[in-house]
């Protein structure tokens, strides 16, 4: 489960209200924004404080019943402090699984700077798959082309195009926009509800976890 949760401490009911009523295997958070994880039922927490600026903060949670897949936190020698990302690596039976949470520069950003973030984002993710399987969830900013019902519904943004590159030299897939059912859009402006977007995804490529 990935959740955008925009201040956790704010939020703690809810996430535990969800968390009881789904207990998926693992959690990934973005905009944490705080400098500890509160303690929520069942759930052991790895932690990334945003090194420079206000707000940010990922967290991956994993599930006590799964107490016979030991989860660590790769090192900052396999992690770009630079990059807002976290990265764990969690075995079960023969296969290693890596799985990242990421919170990506705004489109606002120079676009240098979003090419180099993504460069270096492609590096570690080919350096992980060679070792395992790759989970990605985040908050990428950027914005696929997306249709729907034969319906263009989102344009490619700039971002959305250096995103697309990376997904495409890393050979991953975009599995969130695949069989939905319900609400698609990721981000509503609260004081324009037409301007809606779907910047929150997850990629992969896995076997069955």
């Amino acid at each position: 489960m990935y959740v955008n949760i925009n201040g956790i401490r704010s939020k703690i009911k809810s996430l535990e209200s969800v968390t009881e009523a789904i207990q998926p295997d693992v959690i990934t958070l973005t905009e944490v924004k705080s400098q500890t994880i509160p303690s929520i039922k069942n759930y052991s927490w790895i932690h990334k404080k945003r090194e420079k600026g206000k707000g940010g903060g990922l967290a991956i949670g994993i599930h006590h019943k799964t107490k016979q897949i030991p989860m660590e936190q790769l090192t900052e020698e396999d992690d770009d402090t630079e990059i807002e990302i976290l990265w764990s690596k969690i075995i079960k039976g023969n296969n290693a699984y890596h799985i990242g949470v990421y919170y990506g520069k705004q489109e606002g950003h120079n676009e240098e700077a979003v090419e180099d973030e993504y460069s270096k984002l492609t590096t570690q993710i080919n350096r992980l798959r060679m070792q395992g399987e790759i989970i990605l969830t985040g908050d990428f900013n950027a914005k696929l082309q997306v249709t729907q019902n034969n319906k263009q519904i989102q344009k490619e943004s700039r971002n959305g195009r250096i995103m697309k590159n990376m997904i495409k030299n890393t050979d991953l897939k975009v599995t969130t926009l695949n069989n939905i059912t319900r609400g698609i859009w990721t981000r509503q402006n609260r004081q324009n509800a037409s301007e809606r977007s779907i910047i929150d995804l997850g990629l992969g490529r896995w076997k069955t976890f």
